[in-house]
């Protein structure tokens, strides 16, 4: 199947004159990326140069990577309650940049396949991570995003590739998993790993306390691992379960606030 392309360009004082306009849109340029499906864009014209006169951020792009069974459009919707509390906290316009993974899982696609009965935090192989990597990591390579935020069995990817030193170049902001876990055909690798002092990322683990999915002491493992590693650690912990926190109110502010500072 050949992908579709769609280019629309919104702009901001028509969008302002049609009360009905969803407000969320006119404030998040979000990019779907897909294996063989459809793939569009909805830039917003407005401008995201910093400002020279001041530190702020204002724009921000971010890399997402959906869970296991997920998409990049389903996810990029998830994520919009942040997107606007970014914006109307901080005056952050955000574009979103969401692939969906190359292998059919269910309902959805998955970054990676294994044997039947494995988890990925006790996988022996992840069948298929070599075109996952690849793909994340070009698309990192042509759009230099300043954030990484990734879900679940996005989030053990990132945290592969951090443990296999294969991302050339780290988002300023850094990198947020949520309910991540550990990637287990990666475990010498993870529990070797040293980052560069020239280069030290910054992390920011989300984990629910009653995560059933993906159990927090997994979580809890890649972040010993990265933070012996060398890297910035964060936490936010909340007490819901596997999801991003967008409906709870203190999690999301954390998570933004930490985007920010």
């Amino acid at each position: 199947m050949n992908s579709l392309n769609f280019n629309i360009t919104l702009m901001l004082p028509a969008i302002l004159a049609f009360s009905s306009f969803p407000r969320s849109l006119a404030f998040c340029s979000v990019r779907y990326f897909s294996v063989a499906t459809t793939s569009f864009s909805l830039p917003v014209m407005l401008s995201s140069s910093p400002s020279d006169e001041d530190n702020e951020i204002k724009s921000l792009k971010v890399l997402a990577l959906h869970g296991s069974e997920g998409n990049g459009p389903n996810f990029a919707e998830v994520l919009q309650p942040l997107s606007d509390w970014l914006f109307f906290e901080n005056g952050i316009q955000v574009q979103i940049t969401s692939p969906t993974a190359p292998f059919t899982k269910g309902n959805g696609y998955a970054w990676w396949t294994m044997s039947p009965g494995t988890r990925s935090f006790n996988a022996d192989e992840y069948i298929g991570f070599d075109t996952s990597s690849e793909m994340v990591q070009k698309i990192m390579d042509d759009e230099k995003p300043d954030l990484v935020l990734a879900h679940s069995q996005g989030a053990i990817l990132i945290s592969a590739l951090l443990g296999l030193n294969l991302i050339k170049s780290h988002p300023p902001r850094g990198y947020i998993l949520n309910g991540a876990a550990w990637p287990n055909p990666f475990s010498k690798e993870m529990s070797s790993l040293k980052v560069s002092s020239g280069s030290v990322p910054r992390v920011l683990f989300v984990t629910g306390k009653v995560d059933r999915i993906n159990p927090p002491t997994s979580a809890d493992q890649v972040m010993a691992a990265l933070n012996d590693a060398g890297c910035q650690i964060s936490t936010c912990e909340h007490p819901g379960g596997h999801s991003v926190p967008i409906t709870n109110e203190d999690a999301k502010r954390s998570i933004c606030e930490w985007i920010v500072h």
